[in-house]
């Protein structure tokens, strides 16, 4: 099956208990991500998200990414994913050029997409949603998709003009996923530094796709501070860096 979330899937059922996404003192195994996408794509299906819909994601880097980024994936829609710190106005344009059908948001920065989203569902989480999700009634399975179809919709920063969306698709994202996992040799006993947010291709690539391809985990923080970054990389025996300044990974 080409869908990207067959990543997550996969090495849910080879690899259940490995904890993928630590921050601080939390973190969830392979399988709770796996239990709590098809949770939350289970509530995504009942706001009427339907095969190709967009989907908005507007996060900080937080265990909630994959859970949502992947829950998405699995109903056959495309992710939508959004800088948390963009304006009302920044907001709007990129739901509206989407065409996003439901924006999911972090409570800390809701107001702006509030103001943005206009008719469109909003649904809102925060510390406590990952136990109001394992409430939610699971969605079976994963939609089959074809290599060609869009996956993710990337906006560019928008230096030159108006942000433009790049349609990444199932197949450009799991290729780009793999060969960072062959080509630096990650296995399942890796511990990688999400140094770069989840709304950035890197950040995906590399600290979230290439993670679940391989089995490894990835440590976040909520707000990149380089001394508290320093911390995790110990406390966690982080063994490479997907790193900020020069955007490259770095093996410890």
């Amino acid at each position: 099956m080409t869908n990207l979330a067959t990543l997550l899937t996969t090495t849910a059922q080879a690899h259940p208990e490995r904890v993928m996404v630590h921050l601080d003192d939390d973190g969830l195994t392979y399988a709770q991500v796996d239990d709590l996408s098809s949770r939350f794509a289970g509530h995504l299906q009942s706001l009427g998200v339907e095969v190709g819909d967009r989907v908005a994601i507007v996060l900080p880097n937080l265990p909630h990414v994959p859970v949502v980024y992947y829950a998405i994936l699995r109903l056959g829609a495309v992710v939508v994913p959004l800088n948390p710190l963009l304006t009302a106005r920044e907001v709007a344009y990129h739901l509206d050029d989407s065409e996003a059908k439901v924006v999911v948001v972090w409570e800390a920065v809701a107001d702006a997409t509030r103001e943005a989203a206009g008719e469109r569902q909003v649904v809102e989480l925060s510390a406590s949603s990952l136990a109001e999700i394992s409430g939610q009634t699971p969605v079976e399975g994963v939609v089959e998709r074809e290599e060609s179809d869009t996956a993710v919709l990337l906006y560019t920063s928008g230096t030159t003009g108006r942000p433009k969306g790049a349609m990444l698709t199932h197949r450009n994202m799991r290729t780009n996923a793999e060969l960072v996992v062959e080509l630096f040799s990650i296995t399942e006993e890796d511990v990688l530094f999400g140094g770069l947010p989840f709304f950035h291709v890197f950040g995906q690539t590399v600290a979230m796709n290439a993670v679940a391809a391989a089995g490894a985990s990835v440590t976040l923080l909520g707000r990149f501070e380089p001394v508290k970054a320093v911390d995790v990389l110990e406390r966690d025996s982080v063994s490479l860096v997907a790193a900020v300044p020069s955007m490259h990974i770095a093996m410890l």
